[in-house]
């Protein structure tokens, strides 16, 4: 049995020290807080991900030439996403850190619009 002995269908605790009780209170409390913060951690790192995969998409069609007056905007504000998105891994611990992961998801979310009515609907 963890921390008792039974007698009978009655479990008996072991005594233990107050220190004993405060630092398995503080060890739980430590693993309960970091269970919970790595899934965010790993949403976030992923989100900033995708800003910088449009990132490298843009530059790539920047580099070969398949632009156009149109659509050399979109292109750029996602090439600003995708910077914000890399500079989110400098920062991701810091208080701040948020803002520029949520600045980077906007970039790129409104080059992306911006980037398909362009060649959608104005057909360049």
């Amino acid at each position: 049995m963890n921390g008792g002995w039974r007698v009978g269908n009655l479990l008996r605790r072991r005594r233990t020290s107050q220190a004993d009780t405060e630092q398995a209170i503080e060890d739980y409390r430590e693993a309960a807080l970091a269970l919970h913060n790595s899934p965010y951690r790993n949403l976030r790192q992923a989100a900033a991900n995708v800003p910088i995969f449009f990132a490298f998409v843009s530059a790539w069609m920047i580099l070969l030439e398949e632009v156009t007056p149109m659509t050399l905007p979109p292109l750029v504000v996602m090439l600003l996403g995708g910077v914000l998105g890399i500079a989110y891994y400098f920062v991701q611990n810091r208080p701040g850190g948020w803002r520029l992961l949520a600045g980077a998801l906007v970039a790129t979310a409104m080059g992306l619009t911006a980037f398909v009515v362009a060649r959608k609907v104005f057909g360049q």
